[in-house]
C-alpha cells in the first residue's frame, strides 16, 4: 500500500497495537514479516483477545527486536509461552516499562516455533528501569524467576503485581528485594479462588 518508505506510517509510527497476533503468526514467519517496516516504534502492544486456554499459543517470534527503539512492552496472551516471552523481552535493548497479562502459562518443550536467529536478539540486556505490572492466572513463578534472572537486572520504579491463584508469595518479595534501591511504588494484590 506504502512503497515510498518514506510516505508510509511504519516509518512514523510510534505507538502500535497488534489486536490479533494469533492470525498473524498463524500464516507463517513471512506474513509477519512487514511488521520490521515499523522500525522506530516506542511502544508496543500485542493482546490475543481469546478467550479459552485450552487455544494454541500464540509464538511472539515474528516480534523480536523489529523495532531496536522500543522502551514499552505489553502482551496479553491466553497462554504464554515460558521462556520465549523471555527472548522478546530480550531483543529490545532500551526496552524500560513491561507488562505481561496471561491466563495460563505454557511451559516449553522444545517442540515450538524456534529461538530466533542471534541477529533478532540482542546483545545488550534491556534498562527494566520504568514499570513492572504482572496480572497472571497463574505462572508467576516463571516469570519472576526470568526477570530474576535477567542479565542486566531488574531496576524497576513502579511495581504491579496481580495473580488470581495459589502462588509464592516469597517470589514477589525477592522482586521487591530486586528493586529496592529504585521502587517508588508497589501495587501487589492477589485473588485467591475459594470453593464454596
Amino acid at each position: 500500500m506504502f512503497p515510498d518508505p518514506l510516505t508510509s506510517p511504519a516509518h512514523y509510527a510510534k505507538h502500535l497495537k497488534i489486536a490479533s497476533p494469533h492470525i498473524l503468526t498463524a500464516e507463517g514467519a513471512e506474513a509477519g514479516d512487514w511488521i520490521r517496516d515499523f522500525s522506530c516504534v516506542v511502544r508496543l502492544r500485542v493482546d490475543d483477545p481469546r478467550t479459552y486456554v485450552d487455544e494454541a499459543e500464540v509464538s511472539p517470534l515474528p516480534f523480536h527486536g523489529f523495532s531496536p527503539a522500543i522502551k514499552s512492552l505489553r502482551v496479553q496472551f491466553v497462554v504464554l509461552p515460558s521462556s520465549r516471552i523471555f527472548d522478546l523481552i530480550h531483543s529490545f535493548p532500551l526496552l524500560e516499562d513491561l507488562t505481561v497479562i496471561a491466563q495460563k502459562m505454557s511451559i516449553d518443550n522444545g517442540d515450538g516455533p524456534k529461538r530466533p536467529p542471534a541477529a533478532d536478539r540482542s546483545s545488550d540486556p534491556p534498562a527494566l528501569t520504568g514499570s513492572l505490572e504482572l496480572y497472571l492466572n497463574e505462572g508467576m513463578r516463571h516469570i519472576t524467576r526470568g526477570l530474576l534472572s535477567s542479565p542486566g537486572g531488574i531496576r524497576f520504579r513502579d511495581l504491579t503485581s496481580t495473580w488470581f491463584h495459589t502462588g509464592d508469595p516469597s517470589l514477589t518479595t525477592a522482586l521487591v528485594e530486586k528493586c529496592s534501591r529504585t521502587i517508588e511504588t508497589l501495587d501487589i494484590s492477589s485473588y485467591l479462588r475459594t470453593s464454596i
